[in-house]
């Protein structure tokens, strides 16, 4: 785990893993632009701003630790990579940026609502671009089908891909 210091929940919802986050010891931010924090992350003494995720100021914010779960789908291919490359350009040295995105193998991808297929990260594409950014240590890369038993629809899969990574110290 990073170091404590500020924590960025970039598209956060309703607050709870940011309210978990500060309960943690961090000076958390959550960043949403459609939800709002429910009444208990509010009273966590974490900070919430409705804000699209591409607008946040990444760099300002110095996080030793960034959460992007499920966020970058939704923004169009080309601020979707700048927003990538902002996140993972403003970790403090030591700091970690946890990316969990669907891929363009989700079955669901064309009819999702809110993003669509061209949105999606094709096969080892989030890989290549945070290791093409420089200064990073790739901790953890996976892609898989991952079952959704929970959805209104029914059993069916999403296509995942998972990464963190960490800020190499200086000099390292």
């Amino acid at each position: 785990m990073a170091r404590r210091g500020t924590a960025v929940d970039a598209g956060c919802g309703r607050g709870h893993a940011t309210a978990w986050l500060a309960a943690q010891g961090f000076r958390a931010v959550g960043v949403d632009a459609f939800d709002l924090p429910d009444a208990a992350a509010r009273q966590s003494g974490a900070q919430f701003l409705r804000l699209d995720v591409a607008d946040f100021a990444f760099a300002a914010a110095a996080p030793s630790l960034i959460v992007a779960r499920h966020v970058l789908q939704f923004l169009a291919p080309a601020r979707r990579d700048e927003t990538l490359l902002a996140m993972a350009a403003a970790l403090e040295p030591g700091g970690v940026l946890i990316i969990e995105s669907f891929t363009d193998q989700d079955p669901s991808a064309a009819g999702r609502a809110g993003g669509s297929a061209q949105s999606h990260f094709h096969a080892n594409e989030l890989g290549r671009k945070l290791l093409q950014s420089g200064g990073l240590a790739l901790l953890h890369y996976r892609e898989a089908l991952v079952p959704d038993d929970h959805a209104p629809v029914g059993p069916h899969a999403h296509g995942v891909v998972s990464a963190v990574v960490r800020r190499r110290e200086r000099g390292a």
